[in-house]
This record gives structure tokens, sequence and C-alpha cells, in this order.
């Protein structure tokens, strides 16, 4: 039974590790309460007793077994904060990939996680089960119509425009391309009808890799493009059958990229952006990842710059540099221009 119980815990600490070593978003737990979790998981099935025993027990072996280099050294860059409820998804995904490469047993997969030649690729096969998105066109429309009536026509206005008349937009955690080609058509439209001399550059982000397969493809069904007009299906679309595929010129200006937002040094060259995007990211990690995270967008912006986050996430509490600024239906966070003060609401 504890031999069991052992495979079961490192191999929860084994993926988690690298989940929080090599992720940004939408992974599970921390390794420390993971394996608070796996004590107590098999506890429910092995032992009718008192769960805080198994999870004590849990703990033990996930220390004999590495868990606490995991939670100083993955905790450190990723941060982000568990989800008991989610821990089905770890075991049902990993089960997947287990059929996949033909994967027998936990312990033999244990070590395809591990020791084998291609336990990186292996690892990152598994993420790319773990990391979920779902969105559509014109999710948010009140962010939308506010870059479209009131920030663009900010950001086009300032001196340091004028030159280089360009805009460039930051979509972090673009899931399967949604977002990113949804600035795009909203910047094509505009930029058509009242600014034909301004060019722009979308960098959309993620960390799961059929993600940015997906979001290279361009290829969605009628679910994501059903909040688009008759009019804009037609404009930047090609129906083919029940699909609609992302038009070329939708595509030109959206640059996709895989990126782990808590890996430091690359966060570090993502610079001059006029407005970043990053809707229901944060809520995947903790505080402090969270204050470092948020701290790199903040000095991804140009001064004058702007900030979105989901509908239903704040930084409040959490980073001030910001100001928080109210618009119809909508807020988001403004960094001040020089001379402006930081952190008032406007």
């Amino acid at each position: 039974m504890f031999s069991i119980i052992g495979i079961v815990v490192v191999f929860g600490c084994v993926v988690t590790g690298y989940l929080m070593e090599h992720g940004n978003l939408k992974v599970l737990i921390q390794p420390a309460e993971l394996v608070t979790i796996l004590g107590a998981a098999i506890g429910t099935v092995l032992i009718a007793n008192p769960l805080h025993i198994l999870i004590k027990i849990g703990k033990g072996i996930g220390g004999a077994f590495g868990g606490s280099h995991f939670t100083k050294q993955t905790y450190r860059v990723s941060g982000i904060y568990h989800a008991e409820s989610k821990f089905y998804l770890l075991a049902t995904r990993s089960r997947r990939r287990m059929a996949t490469i033909n994967s027998k047993t936990f312990s033999d997969y244990l070590q395809c996680l591990t020791t084998r030649p291609n336990r990186d690729a292996e690892m990152r096969a598994l993420l790319n089960e773990i990391t979920i998105g779902e969105t559509y066109f014109f999710r948010s429309r009140s962010q939308m119509d506010a870059v479209r009536k009131i920030i663009l026509p900010k950001l086009m206005a300032l001196s340091s425009k004028q030159v280089v008349r360009k805009l460039r937009f930051w979509s972090a955690g673009c899931s399967t391309g949604e977002e990113p080609y949804t600035l795009s058509i909203l910047l094509l439209e505009q930029l058509s009808q009242k600014f034909k001399d301004w060019t722009f550059e979308i960098v959309a982000t993620d960390l799961n890799e059929n993600s940015i397969a997906k979001c290279r493809e361009g290829v969605y069904t009628e679910y994501a493009v059903r909040n688009l007009s008759p009019e804009r299906r037609q404009r930047f679309f090609k129906q083919e059958g029940a699909l609609y595929k992302v038009d070329d010129e939708v595509r030109a200006g959206v640059k996709f990229e895989r990126l782990n937002l808590q890996d430091q040094s690359k966060m570090l060259f993502m610079k001059g952006f006029d407005l970043i995007f990053c809707c229901n990211v944060l809520i995947y990690f903790d505080g402090a990842a969270k204050r470092r995270t948020v701290d790199h967008f903040y000095n991804s912006l140009i001064q004058g710059g702007h900030f979105f986050l989901g509908e239903c996430e704040t930084l409040f509490g959490i980073y001030d540099q910001f100001r928080l600024v109210h618009f119809p239906g909508a807020t988001g966070y403004y960094k001040p221009a020089p001379g402006e003060e930081a952190g008032a609401a406007k």
C-alpha cells in the first residue's frame, strides 16, 4: 500500500514541479498542497480513518522524494495557487498521455517523465493536456468599445507616436487566438476608416503549444464566431463548410509565440507596448506571482499605455502603480505619463 502512495505522491510532485517551472496559467496546484491532497485522496480510497493521518504520511513521503525541492524551486518561478477541486484533471489527463504512449502503469509513466531521453517532450505533451482555454471573438464588447472609442484616439494623439505611427498590442495568455484576432479586426476597421497611415503589431503569447498551433491555423467553429455580425464574417473570414478561416489580412498583423509569463529573463524583452490584455490568467497565481507578473506588464507598457484584465479581475491590494480607469461598462488600468500621479482613479 505504501509503495503505491509513494509512487503517486512522487509522480504528483514531479508533474506539478514541471508545470510550475514551465507554466504560466490554468495549471492546477502548488507542490506542497498537491502532496496534501494526494494523501487525502489515497486515504479516501485505502483507509477509512481520519484523513489527517494520511495527509501527514503524504507530506512525509513527498519530502522524502523531493517535494520540498519542488516547493522551494518551482514555487519561486510560478506561484500558482492550489485548486483542490481540480485534482481529478491531473489524473484524467495523465491517463490520456499514458494511453497515447502505451504506458501501462503510473510508475512506468513516472520514468517517462523523469529519466528517459524524451522526458522533456513528454512533459510538454502532458502540460498541453492540462492547460485549458475557452474563448470566442469579441468576448468582452465593453473592453473593445473602450479600445475603439477612447484608447485608440488617446494613443494616436501621443507626441511620441507622431514620428513612427505604429501601435503595438500584447495579448498575454491568448489561448486559441480569438482575442488577438479580435484586436486585429478592430484595428483594421479603425485604421482603414480614419488612420490609413498607421500600422500595427499584435504579439500574442501562450504557454500551451497546442493552443499556439491552433492560433496559427486560424480555423474556428460557429461557436467561436457567434458574436460576429454577418458583415464581419464576410469581410474577415472565409467560410469552409461549418468552419471559418481567418483571412490573411487579419493574420498579417498578429505574431504568435510560446511564452511562460514566469520566465523572468524572457519577460524583460517584452517592451514598448501601447496596450496589454491579460484576461483570466492571473487568477491562477498567488499574490507574489501576481505582483511579479503585473510589474513586468507595467514595465512593458509605454507611458500612457493601458492594461486590461478579465472582467471579474482586479489589481486591488496587489499592485498600485497603475491608475484605475473607468470606461462605460468596463474598467482598465493606465500607466501614467510623465508628471501624472500613479494610483489615482480617473
